[in-house]
């Protein structure tokens, strides 16, 4: 299977796309690779929490785990997706996760299709014409 298709599909949003990164193609090596990227971004910042947005980011979110100790008196959490398109995922999980001012949100993707939030690193940015 390949991770980069060129194939008309339907994204999350309901947005017509041309083109689709293929995550599950990734191998687990892959993941862990892109997962140690996202590690060091985030090392020295203190996370509570790493929640995933299903399905996409659940094999991210289990690898981050090695390079990301979790601390319990933090009040930041980390939303982790496979690919950021219009970023409506992180949108609604922030809806669902943010319980009080004192909470910081911040997110991790693979790749994104567009350019991400400030608040959301992207290993690798792509533009989409």
């Amino acid at each position: 299977m390949d991770w980069l298709i060129k194939e008309k599909f339907i994204s999350h949003s309901g947005q017509e796309l041309n083109w689709k990164v293929e995550c599950d193609a990734l191998t687990d090596n892959e993941i862990d690779v892109f997962a140690y990227l996202i590690g060091r971004k985030f090392q020295g910042c203190d996370i509570q929490k790493i929640v995933s947005i299903p399905r996409g980011g659940d094999r991210l979110a289990l690898a981050l785990h090695k390079y990301i100790p979790l601390k319990v008196e933090s009040k930041t959490i980390l939303i982790v997706d496979d690919v950021f398109t219009t970023g409506k995922s992180m949108e609604e999980a922030i809806g669902r996760l943010w319980t009080n001012n004192e909470t910081c949100v911040r997110g991790a993707v693979m790749f994104a299709r567009s350019k991400p939030f400030s608040w959301v690193y992207s290993v690798f940015n792509f533009i989409d014409f």
